[in-house]
């Protein structure tokens, strides 16, 4: 009796004093950390100190004119305070969030809950997210008072403040990113995004960030809040593949949004105007890179769990299985499906905007580009045991543009490039081929020999292939394995928990790495 009527007690309601039960236990964790932090509370009370002292200084100091040079550096330094904290300061210290876990080994008992890794650095990221959310809210009464200085667009302000708080979240997905690597690619992220960000300044100081802004369409901004949300997804999504145990697929949501901006690239390629499909490219470029280069460096993993869900699927599974699942062998054709369709969009639009013998120069570079992304496999493949797949593929990438310096400082100054046939020597090096075809592109040689370097790119494409068929036939056989054996056990009966999620229902099967 007792038993049923505890079974029917409704839940017990939110009293409004605690945070909700329904939110994410991450999210609430992090969250209680963060603003009971002393650098949550000494952001806010300077932040409030220098608003206070800025807004003293203007009633005192401004005259009535709007356009006097006070009321300008008064307009930019506000807007310097806000964007930095909001959209810096707080974000930006999410980059120990992960690293700080494995400092204090508190991942591994947070990965004994059932909270997925996805879930995990998803609750993280809205916990940066709401505090930066509080800040931004203590600064709108400042951001009104400065509507009766007189000059203000209040509308305009309002919608570069959304702005500020929409880079937060980058900036926070990003920082979350960047706490997952080692110490190294952080430093070396960071010193990249810090050069990025110093760009952003500098375009903010001169105001020519304010007048981009208040100039574009709502279709412009638009695409811009969609590319961010990409990028966002894209950062996020990483960081969650980077502390996920073997059992989650997390390159199936990777290459799936991957290949989605390819289908974009050959859309835009094929109906959109010059300029959009150019400026999409353009800003999803970076991500397409960086996706095809991880898909190379992923180690396969012969969990099982992973590939019974592929055998639901029956054939269909099968094939998917040969894309989706982790690994280099699949890496590699998801690498061919992306570089083509992204090269397919990309040649039409180089075509419609080449001019009178430049029709070729864009096939070439990104027929350049796909076979310098490809190069570096086999020295990968074959020196697995280094563990430093990221630095070897980089490493191979530097000999080759090294190589055309070198080709370059060894020629007689009396010889000209175009003439000497220098060039033809770094067509099996892509980077390398590249800037020298870059360096001819504005001559008629460089031009006529435009089939010559789309050659050799097909050429060096082949040649990787040849080189890494053995282990690719090899890994893709496992993968057919593996699914043929997930089929077997959904038939027995015995891979229907993991099918469904239940965590450990495959663990004599998992931790096996090929």
């Amino acid at each position: 009796m007792s038993g049923a009527a505890a079974t029917t007690r409704p839940a017990p309601r939110w009293r409004g004093d605690d945070f909700p039960s329904w939110l994410s236990p991450m999210l609430v964790r992090e969250l209680r950390q963060g603003v009971q932090s002393g650098g949550f509370a000494w952001t806010f009370v300077v932040l409030q100190g220098l608003m206070f002292l800025l807004l003293s200084w203007a009633v005192t100091t401004l005259g009535s004119n709007p356009a006097s040079p006070m009321n300008t550096a008064f307009n930019v330094f506000f807007w310097l305070v806000v964007g930095a904290v909001v959209a810096v300061v707080v974000p930006l210290r999410a980059v120990t969030s992960v690293s700080s876990e494995r400092l204090g080994n508190n991942l591994d008992l947070v990965r004994l809950t059932r909270l997925s890794a996805t879930r995990i650095i998803v609750g993280k990221w809205l916990a940066v997210v709401a505090q930066a959310g509080l800040i931004a809210v203590a600064v709108l009464p400042y951001l009104v008072l400065r509507y009766f200085f007189g000059g203000v667009n209040l509308v305009r302000d309002l919608q570069a403040f959304g702005w500020v708080v929409a880079l937060s979240m980058v900036v926070a997905a990003w920082a979350i990113a960047l706490s997952t690597l080692v110490a190294w690619a952080r430093i070396a992220a960071g010193l990249l995004s810090g050069g990025g960000a110093f760009f952003v300044w500098i375009l903010w100081m001169e105001g020519a960030l304010g007048r981009m802004l208040g100039f574009m369409g709502v279709t412009m901004q638009l695409a811009i809040l969609g590319l961010l949300g990409l990028y966002t997804v894209a950062l996020l999504e990483f960081a969650a593949s980077r502390i996920a145990p073997a059992a989650e697929n997390h390159a199936l949501r990777k290459r799936s949004l991957a290949l989605a901006v390819a289908c974009l690239w050959v859309g835009v390629g094929g109906w959109a105007n010059q300029a959009t499909a150019t400026w999409t490219m353009a800003a999803t470029f970076p991500l397409v890179l960086f996706w095809a280069i991880e898909a190379q460096l992923e180690l396969p993993t012969a969990v099982q769990s992973i590939y019974t869900g592929f055998a639901r699927y029956g054939s269909a599974g099968r094939a998917a299985a040969a894309i989706f699942s982790p690994g280099w062998a699949s890496g590699l054709v998801f690498v061919v499906l992306l570089v083509g369709g992204c090269l397919s969009g990309w040649i039409v639009v180089t075509t419609k905007a080449a001019g009178t013998g430049r029709e070729l120069v864009g096939t070439t570079i990104g027929a350049i580009l796909a076979a310098a992304i490809v190069f570096p496999l086999p020295f990968v493949v074959y020196l697995q045991r280094l563990r430093q797949g990221l630095l070897l593929y980089l490493l191979v990438q530097l000999c080759c543009f090294m190589a055309f310096v070198f080709v370059q400082a060894v020629k007689p100054p009396e010889i000209r490039w175009e003439s000497s046939g220098g060039w033809m020597a770094l067509l099996p090096l892509p980077l390398g081929s590249l800037a020298s075809y870059v360096s001819l592109v504005d001559t008629d040689i460089g031009r006529s020999f435009s089939p010559v370097f789309i050659a050799a790119a097909g050429f060096v494409v082949v040649a990787v292939f040849i080189a890494v068929w053995w282990p690719f036939w090899r890994q893709h056989h496992e993968i057919g394995r593996l699914v043929v054996e997930g089929r077997r056990r959904l038939r027995s009966g015995a891979g229907r928990q993991a099918v469904f999620g239940i965590p450990g229902a495959d663990l004599p099967d998992a931790g096996a790495r090929a």
